[in-house]
Formats: C-alpha cells, sequence, structure tokens
C-alpha cells in the first residue's frame, strides 16, 4: 500500500484531526438538517443544540494537562500509534488550550506515516494557529516532509502548506460565521453527553475554510458509560465512534474508513510503538 498525501492526512485521525483535514461536499445539506431536525427535540434543531452545547463548554483550570495515548493492532501487532495532550493556560476571556499530538500509522510494506500536530485553541475550541508535519518514511527508511499551518491574522484564517521539494501555498479565507469546532478527542469529553443525545456540529476544514456538518448520536452501554458515533452528512454511515468511561473520559476510538479501533494504553507503550516503526529512518 503506497501511502500518498491522502494517506499522510489520515493518520491525523487517529487523534481525531483527519476529519478536519478531508474534503468532502457539504452540498444539499439542508434537507438533511431538516429532517435530522424533525426527529429530534421540537424546540431546538440539532444544529442549534449543537451551537449551545459549544457555549456550554466547561473550562479546565489553569495548568491541567489531559493525556490520552492510543493504540490499534491488526492480528495481535500493533499498527498505528496515538500520543496527545490538551493543556490549558491562561484564565477567562484569556484561557487556552494547547493541544500536542503525535501519531504514526505503519503499513503493510514496513512504510511509515507520521502526524505531528500542535495547536493554540480557544475555549471554544476555535484555532488561533495549527501547525503540522507529516513525515512519509519509505521502507527503505528514507522520508519526504510536508508541513502545513494554519494562523488568524487580523480576522483572516492564512493555511500555508510547504511542499517536500519546499514549495510554498497559501491560501486566506474569511472564519466562518457559524457556530463551529476544531475537533479533537477531547472535545468529546468536554461536551458533557449523556444518553439519547442528538447533536450538530460543525467541524472545520482548515484546508478550504469551509464547515462540515457532522451528527453526534450517544447511546448508553452494556457495561456502562456511553457510546458515542459521529458521522459526516450528508453520508449514511457513520465515520467513526468513541467509547466513553463512566468518568466520561475516551477508552476507545475507532475509525471506520480505516478499519482501525484504538484501545487506550499508556505513554510509555506507545513512545516503544513509535521507536520500532523509526527504527529504519535515515
Amino acid at each position: 500500500m503506497k501511502l500518498g498525501s491522502k494517506h499522510i492526512k489520515k493518520i491525523a485521525m487517529v487523534a481525531g484531526l483527519v476529519l478536519v483535514l478531508m474534503v468532502m461536499q457539504t452540498r444539499s445539506l439542508s434537507k438533511t438538517f431538516a429532517a435530522d431536525g424533525q426527529t429530534d427535540a421540537p424546540k431546538l434543531s440539532l444544529r442549534e443544540k449543537g451551537a449551545r452545547r459549544l457555549g456550554q463548554l466547561p473550562d479546565i483550570a489553569f495548568g491541567t494537562n489531559r493525556q490520552l495515548a492510543l493504540v490499534a493492532k491488526r492480528n495481535g501487532k500493533p499498527v498505528a500509534c496515538s500520543r496527545s495532550s490538551l493543556t490549558t493556560t491562561g484564565a477567562g476571556d484569556t484561557l487556552r488550550y494547547k493541544y500536542e499530538d503525535i501519531s504514526m500509522l505503519s503499513g503493510a510494506n514496513k512504510e511509515v506515516v507520521e502526524a505531528q500536530t500542535t495547536a493554540l485553541l480557544t475555549k471554544d475550541m476555535h484555532p488561533e494557529s495549527i501547525e503540522w508535519k507529516f513525515i512519509q518514511q519509505a521502507p527503505t527508511g528514507e522520508t519526504t516532509t510536508i508541513t502545513e499551518q494554519l494562523k488568524i491574522v487580523d480576522d483572516e484564517m492564512v493555511f500555508t502548506r510547504t511542499a517536500a521539494d519546499g514549495k510554498k501555498t497559501t491560501k486566506r479565507y474569511t472564519p466562518p460565521s457559524k457556530a463551529y469546532a476544531y475537533f479533537t478527542p477531547y472535545l468529546v469529553e468536554l461536551l458533557s453527553l449523556k444518553d439519547g443525545d442528538r447533536l450538530i456540529i460543525n467541524n472545520l476544514d482548515p484546508e478550504t475554510g469551509e464547515i462540515n456538518a457532522e451528527l453526534y448520536a450517544v447511546t448508553t452501554r452494556a457495561k456502562g458509560g456511553l457510546r458515542v458515533g459521529k458521522k459526516r452528512l450528508p453520508a449514511p454511515l457513520e465515520t467513526e465512534f468513541f467509547f466513553l468511561n463512566d468518568k466520561g473520559q475516551v477508552e476507545t476510538h475507532g475509525l471506520a474508513e480505516m478499519d482501525l479501533t484504538f484501545e487506550t494504553s499508556s505513554e510509555a507503550i506507545v513512545r516503544a510503538i513509535e521507536n520500532a516503526f523509526q527504527r529504519r529512518r535515515k
């Protein structure tokens, strides 16, 4: 399997970021929204519920560092891993979250894709800046690197990509006027979800400036905790899911498109897997 640019972006999905990077048409959503809204509570549409929930996100105390380590296996062997953190800086109107993630995926021929992400987010999960570094490692150990950056400059979003040959391309656009969030797995924990919840949250695509509607559906698990399913509208099928424990913390993250299910692990184990994936790197 050749890991091209699409695969490079998909590995960021391990930490919940690829869904905001994948380009998907969002035309004809109004009919879908109307249909979903008619089957839910009569007072608020699913989009209104999502916007209200984003406005009610709790503050995380200054200095808090939430961490998540995940591993996916096939035939008992690790094929992908991720370790991320969400650290709080400031308070009140100046509260910001620093989000960091390193995700890696190993292909069938020992090729490896690594995605590094560093983002500064506001309390409502709006990005102020995001930097990505994608490293594609061939079976021979040779690597190529692509970097991307999103910055907010004077009420304008500026997206810059630097290709492996050093060529830069820049896009500028106005931030969305509708309520939206930049998705990380920590958002699922912060939404204070409960059994039976159904809501739509607009997810930012940082490359295009567009917002993509995602439907959240929450059910209770037999062994306790919640199952949170997500699908990108108007697509009919679920794209990913989360299992939350009784404390509302992520313990499983499933990616339907990649047929991968990530389970919580320790940072030490994830770092050991990273070292094994990078062993051939030159």
